[in-house]
């Protein structure tokens, strides 16, 4: 009789990794991304961490260079003539709008830096920083 009772525990046990997608959850907010993202990542593999929701509250744009000047500062190259969701460029930079206020955050920007796709950093930005160097890397202006 014990050995009947064997049987289901084991079933349970050999079937529930079965009923597990293997999947982790999405990202649904820049704290979540930022948890989730690993240096190296591709830029398809960062969008495949996030919802829906996150991914249309993203907006990437293209550089020629970004660099972290040893003071702690950013520096960064536009990409002359370009816009937003244009990523024909040697670097893009990807910005996550947060809709949601955190002590943490303190209404800032999660920004993503990736060098031909291929993550190499990621940030967060005072709002007033973010939206300078958003000003920046939009520029539609070209120089003939």
């Amino acid at each position: 009789m014990k050995n009947w009772l064997l049987i289901p525990a084991l079933l349970i046990i050999l079937l529930l990794p079965l009923s597990c997608n293997g999947t982790a959850d999405l990202a649904g907010d820049s704290i979540e991304l930022e948890r989730a993202v690993r240096d190296g990542m591709t830029l398809n593999e960062v969008y495949a961490l996030m919802t829906p929701e996150l991914k249309n509250r993203a907006v990437i744009y293209p550089a020629l260079n970004i660099t972290l000047l040893s003071d702690g500062r950013w520096e960064f190259t536009p990409k002359e003539g370009s816009e937003p969701g244009d990523k024909d460029a040697p670097y893009q930079v990807l910005i996550i709008y947060s809709l949601i206020y955190s002590q943490d955050v303190a209404e800032g920007r999660y920004m993503l830096f990736f060098k031909n796709e291929s993550l190499i950093e990621d940030a967060w930005f005072e709002y007033e920083a973010a939206l300078n160097i958003e000003k920046l890397l939009w520029t539609t202006e070209t120089t003939d």
